[in-house]
């Protein structure tokens, strides 16, 4: 196993498809840019694809196969496990089925170190029944990125450590996780780049969405569509499911100004302690108070060990 550290860490999720994924890997393997390892996520096929990717790693010693004990019916999981053994500082993801342009990587890392931006995307072919078209090619829009999913999985390079401070893809979500995940880096303040060159060549089947889930997805009047799992102008920045560890809660700093309103401290407080989820410091500026204000908040704040202070200002 190569035990140095790789500039890009691309991930493949797979289950079931070892004629396919043969195809997938030597795209990868095949690239111009060499500074690369490839993992193999197995969601604990029971065909073919063990046997073929432990003999494709005694060829390329970039190539990293993990088997998970249990099959999850989705890639959430599986691409988060990805994330999570991956080494380098920059990571793609190549659906099993798909395949990429030669110079892929290498466009997508100058790219992405040129313009500084967290996540950089490009285009890509179909491929349906034997014809092809161009997908997407979309500069990227964050209004628009509410109404619709047009950034594709396999044409994006996204940096790690912004995978992490999000939480990857939540594992909740069955199917436009992707989607899910664009709007949550998105809102997390990452910044967002297209270019326009095709990386990817995406091979569908008869049906872009399986049957299983065919009623999670729904089109608007104008063409748009949403899912059912999520609403996308309300998504939470950081995963509701992940492998990828427990969200890290800013600390915040609270303020409350008084005199003589004891009453109302009361109930601020009150609202304060039922309302606020992140930790916090309590900072009390009183402007020469009479009522017993200041001796009734300090007295609760050591009672239940609430870090503050308290400011006199007469």
């Amino acid at each position: 196993m190569n035990t140095q550290q790789p500039k890009i860490s691309c991930i493949v999720s797979t289950y079931n498809k070892a004629k396919q994924l043969t195809k997938a890997v030597n795209s990868i393997l095949k690239q111009s840019e060499r500074d690369f390892e490839l993992l193999i996520i197995d969601d604990n096929s029971n065909d073919r694809t063990k046997r073929i990717c432990k003999k494709l790693m005694k060829q390329d010693k970039r190539i990293r196969y993990f088997k998970l004990n249990e099959n999850h019916g989705h890639d959430g999981y599986p691409k988060n496990y990805g994330i999570k053994q991956a080494k380098g500082q920059y990571i793609t993801f190549l659906d099993d089925d798909d395949v990429y342009r030669q110079d892929a990587l290498k466009v997508l890392y100058n790219f992405i170190k040129q313009t500084k931006v967290d996540l950089i995307y490009g285009d890509y072919l179909i491929h349906n029944k034997g014809k092809a078209k161009p997908g997407w090619s979309l500069d990227f829009q964050a209004s628009l990125l509410q109404k619709m999913n047009y950034i594709a999985m396999s044409v994006v390079m996204v940096k790690r450590k912004a995978l992490f401070k999000v939480g990857g893809f939540n594992e909740n979500i069955h199917i436009l996780k992707d989607w899910n995940l664009w709007l949550r880096l998105h809102k997390a303040g990452y910044q967002i780049c297209h270019i326009p060159i095709i990386i990817t060549e995406v091979y569908t089947g008869d049906q872009s969405i399986s049957d299983k889930y065919k009623l999670i997805v729904q089109h608007n009047e104008d063409g748009s569509y949403y899912s059912t799992e999520f609403n996308p102008a309300d998504c939470k920045i950081y995963a509701d499911k992940t492998c990828l560890g427990t969200q890290r809660l800013l600390r915040v700093a609270i303020f409350t100004m008084t005199k003589d309103r004891k009453f109302y401290s009361q109930k601020m407080l009150e609202s304060m302690v039922k309302t606020n989820n992140y930790p916090y410091d309590w900072v009390v500026v009183d402007n020469g108070s009479k009522d017993g204000s200041i001796e009734w908040l300090t007295d609760w704040a050591k009672k239940n060990k609430v870090p503050y202070e308290f400011v006199n200002k007469n």
